[in-house]
This record gives structure tokens, sequence and C-alpha cells, in this order.
């Protein structure tokens, strides 16, 4: 009997996945993508180990392959414990899929979602810096949100251009983000939960930015222009550079790049990190402002009018 129980239990597992998955060509096809796309990494992950580096589209197509793993294990684990209501809730979060299993429509979805909550972690964060701003409290620990924070937020935001932006930023006092930064940021990087210990966050934060120091070396050695669409909406989407046009978001890569140029020759590792933290912050801000007056045309005018 617990033999046939399990049998049954993997059977409804595997009719339920293959339910959820029918919309993208069904659950044996892309299974076998997901085999393929697994082959094709190892491939790549010998020629990086023989010394060669690689160019974007391998470097992406080698990230994908390994958050597809990562999201293989969390479904193992998932149907452990939750037995048949794993069906269910892959309905419900096909995100919890690897990518080999995403349609158009989901894979659209995912990066709105990554926009949004990048907008609700910086909108939190302001919300944050403002109530400090207002109860003048001296910070008791490096922790917690100093003037010094207040002013260089409010000179990043006021800054002329992103180049004027980053610049303020790097010449911050201080090492230490205050943890409502800390949390937006590893919030945004879709990190843990924000009641976790601080270390999570930092060493989440942390990761998050290696990552894109490895993508923009990869990036330094491929063809902007000759990017295709995925990669290219795939980098974009990780340094919050989404727009509605192809060219919109190959020019804004080739900024960021540029941006990035001078603090890699000229700072440590530490610096790189630094620096595109900041630019993340930066083009989350513009990218709130750029739909801002097409969401809330009155809201906008509201708080950009003046003259009386």
């Amino acid at each position: 009997m617990p033999r046939l129980a399990l049998l049954l239990t993997l059977v409804a597992h595997a009719g339920a996945i293959a339910f959820v998955t029918k919309p993208v060509g069904g659950f044996l096809s892309r299974t076998k993508a997901l085999v393929n796309e697994q082959k094709a990494a190892n491939k790549i992950r010998k020629r990086r180990k023989d010394g060669v580096n690689l160019l974007y589209p391998e470097w992406d197509r080698l990230e994908n392959a390994n958050n597809d793993i990562g999201k293989c294990f969390s479904v193992l684990w998932l149907a452990l414990y939750a037995k048949l209501y794993t069906p269910l809730a892959l309905y419900f979060y096909p995100g919890m899929l690897p990518s080999t299993y995403e349609t158009p429509v989901t894979r659209a979805r995912r990066f709105a979602d990554g926009e949004k909550r990048r907008k609700q972690a910086l909108e939190k964060m302001l919300d944050a810096f403002d109530k400090a701003a207002l109860d003048k409290k001296k910070a008791q620990t490096p922790a917690d949100i100093s003037l010094e924070h207040v002013n260089c937020l409010q000179g990043v935001l006021g800054a002329s251009s992103k180049k004027a932006a980053l610049r303020i930023a790097m010449n911050a006092e201080g090492e230490e983000l205050p943890s409502v930064a800390l949390k937006a940021a590893s919030r945004a990087l879709d990190g843990p939960y924000g009641w976790l210990p601080r270390w999570m966050h930092r060493g989440h934060v942390r990761k998050g930015m290696e990552r894109l120091v490895d993508g923009d070396a990869a990036l330094r050695r491929s063809e902007i222009d000759a990017l295709p669409v995925e990669c290219l909406e795939s980098a974009c989407a990780a340094r919050s550079l989404l727009r509605p046009s192809s060219e919109e978001m190959r020019s804004g890569l080739k900024e960021w790049l540029a941006l990035c140029d001078r603090t890699d020759a000229e700072g440590d590792g530490a610096d790189a990190k630094r620096a595109r933290l900041a630019l993340l912050a930066v083009n989350t801000a513009a990218s709130v402002r750029a739909r801002a007056p097409k969401a809330q045309p009155a809201k906008t005018l509201l708080y950009a009018g003046g003259g009386y």
C-alpha cells in the first residue's frame, strides 16, 4: 500500500505539472529542453574552467541554467513537504518552475514583477528617509539613518544626470548602509524576508553585485548592438533598464557600462559593487519617473508644478 500511494502521488504530481506547463508545448518537451539546457551549460562551464572568457549570451545561458537547477531543487523540496498540494502551488506560482517552462506572458510578468518590487522597495526606503529627516534624531548606530545619509539621498535624487548622481553617491562618507537601505536593496534583488538578520541581506546584496560585475565583464567582451533580444532583456531587467524599445535598452546598457568604466579602472572591488548598487537605485528612480506621467498624470503635475 505505501508503494502504491507513493506511485499515485508521483503520477498526480507529473499530471498536474503537465497541466500547468501545457500552454508552453507540453511537459515532456519542456523537460527535454531543460535537460538540453543543462548539457549546454556543462560545456560552457568546461570552457570557462579552461580559461575562456565568455561572451554575454553564453554567460546569460549559464546563469539561467544555474537558476533553473536551484528551482528544480526548490520544487523537489516543495513536493516533499506539500505533497498533493504541490500542483496547486505551481498553478498559482508558475515562477517557481525553471525558465524552460516559461511562456512569453509569464516571462513578461516576471520582468514586471521585478520592476514593481524595486519600485516598492525604493518608495519604502524614501518613506523611512523622510521620517528620519523630520524626526532629526541623531543616529545611534551605523545602521541608523543619519543626516549625512539624508543629504546624500537628496543630492542623488536632485542630480542633473546619472553621472552626477553616481558621483554624489560615491563621494558619500561611510561604508555602512542604513538598515532600511540595505533591506530595500535586498528586496529589489528578490532577497530574503525583511525580518531576517541583517547579515543575510548583506550577503544577498553582495552576491547580486558580484553577478552584475561579472555580467558587465561579459557585456564588455560582447557587441551590444548584436545581442539577441532575450539576452538584451535579461541584461536590462537585472539593471532596471527595461524600456519599450530595443534601441533605448541598448543605449541604456552602453551608458551603464560607460559609467562603471571609471570606477572599475580606478577603484577596488568594493567600489565596483558600490557603484552598481548606486546605479541600480538611480535607474529604478528613472524608471519610476518615466512611468509616472502616464500612470498618474494629475499627481505628477501636482508635485512638479510651480508658480503658485
